[in-house]
């Protein structure tokens, strides 16, 4: 089983890799908060409030990882017709695209109300946004 050279040298497949470091890169910086949360001794509400928005960026980040992952997959080793997975790719990018927004921005709130002391939870936020940029030139090459 061969892979397709030609959609990873083009513009479809370059861009989901960099979607899926992206995502990587924002499962790193989340996991750095409840790490760092653990380790220094924060009040309760401070934590859980902090906690609630991380984990609902994470969820984001793990199952668009997934979806990517999988999406990649079967149209670099051709499992299905690649006509077949376009309208499917094209809607999940636009659900995706609004998910990591959300998330990126409910990071961002939570950022600031933590007045910026962690650097992970800036970088999840930046990464964030970086995916949903990615993520929005993929659907303009995918509507195309």
């Amino acid at each position: 089983m061969t892979g397709d050279t030609v959609y990873l040298e083009g513009p479809f497949g370059i861009l989901r890799l960099v979607e899926m470091a992206f995502s990587i890169a924002c499962i790193i910086c989340a996991a750095l908060i409840t790490t760092t949360f653990r380790r220094n001794k924060e009040s309760a509400a401070n934590r859980s409030a902090v906690f609630s928005g991380s984990a609902f960026f994470v969820f984001v980040a793990v199952t668009a990882l997934v979806w990517m992952t999988t999406m990649f997959v079967l149209f670099f080793f051709q499992l299905e017709p690649s006509a077949r997975l376009m309208q499917p790719d094209l809607i999940l990018c636009i659900i995706w695209a609004i998910l990591y927004l959300v998330a990126s921005i409910v990071e961002a709130i939570y950022t600031r109300n933590t007045h910026g002391r962690f650097g992970a939870q800036l970088a999840a936020c930046i990464f964030g946004f970086a995916t949903v940029i990615a993520l929005l030139v993929n659907i303009y090459y995918l509507a195309r």
